[in-house]
């Protein structure tokens, strides 16, 4: 499914002491029908509100303009109603920290079958089985089905994220941030999980991060954000061989010199004498 974001704006409504701004300011960009595309930029640019804004999960408080137009249905001032039945169905979003994602009261197999209880009329043996499908899908044992989140680790509970996320067979999936709660390696085996789901399904990507090396295994395409705006735009390799911005310079570097994954952005071992790059954990943690 394609997504079509023209001059998006979100606006913080004034209150008590507090004056009325903007904090996304004529964002457009696009993802094609089975492209994977990223969104970076530091904290604070607005990646998450664009994220948000296409969805149509921002809170009351903000006001949002332009034009967000998923596979031709315009979400600006569309009702819940339409927005509620996209989500999930067709739109999937995998959020950056899974411990606060997911339910606390719900097992693993209540959270992957959401979607489908929500939206689809299925007898519960097909919900069942479609959902043992997904956790085998991302690596999950069956046994962990009665699972409740506090009995996984991290990276378990995003690949529960990611099953829920995908059971819908959706065809655009948007991932704010997935892996930064994550230890260096666990990082790369979920976007490369990531990846390879949603390369399989046919679907489209949005990767929303603050880190280029993460962005050069997932996209081939990328915009960046800087305080609320898209300042630079092109392939993502592209972009870490000759950033023009000074954000995306900046980012690059940062990737280059601080890199969680043992390698550079653009495949360069860069783990040297001193160890893992970046004073990352060096424990692989459990999956």
């Amino acid at each position: 499914m394609s997504c079509e974001v023209t001059g998006l704006t979100v606006d913080v409504a004034a209150r008590r002491h507090v004056p009325a701004r903007r904090i996304v300011d004529g964002v457009s960009l696009r993802v094609g029908d089975g492209e994977r595309v990223g969104l970076v930029g530091p904290s604070g640019s607005g990646k998450s509100m664009v994220a948000r804004s296409v969805v149509g999960i921002l809170p009351p408080h903000l006001a949002v303009g332009g034009s967000v137009k998923l596979g031709g249905t315009e979400m600006v001032g569309a009702g819940d109603e339409v927005a509620a039945d996209l989500r999930g169905r067709y739109v999937s979003m995998v959020f950056q920290n899974p411990g606060s994602a997911l339910n606390p009261v719900r097992t693993v197999g209540q959270a992957i079958s959401l979607p489908l209880v929500m939206h689809y009329d299925l007898e519960p043996g097909d919900v069942h089985d479609r959902v043992l499908r997904a956790m085998r899908s991302v690596e999950l044992p069956e046994r962990l089905t009665g699972a409740y989140p506090h009995q996984l680790s991290g990276g378990q509970r995003q690949r529960v994220a990611i099953a829920a996320a995908l059971v819908t067979s959706p065809r655009l999936i948007i991932a704010d941030e997935p892996t930064t709660a994550l230890d260096a390696i666990v990082q790369r085996e979920i976007v490369d999980l990531l990846v390879s789901l949603v390369d399989d399904l046919g679907a489209s990507l949005l990767f929303i991060t603050h880190d280029f090396s993460v962005l050069a295994h997932a996209t081939t395409r990328c915009y960046v954000m800087d305080a609320g705006r898209v300042v630079e735009e092109g392939a993502t390799q592209g972009i870490l061989r000759r950033p023009r911005s000074s954000v995306a310079r900046l980012l690059v570097r940062a990737a280059n010199e601080l890199s969680l994954h043992g390698e550079g952005p653009d495949g360069a071992d860069m783990t040297g004498a001193g160890g893992t790059a970046g004073g990352a954990t060096g424990g692989r943690g459990e999956r």
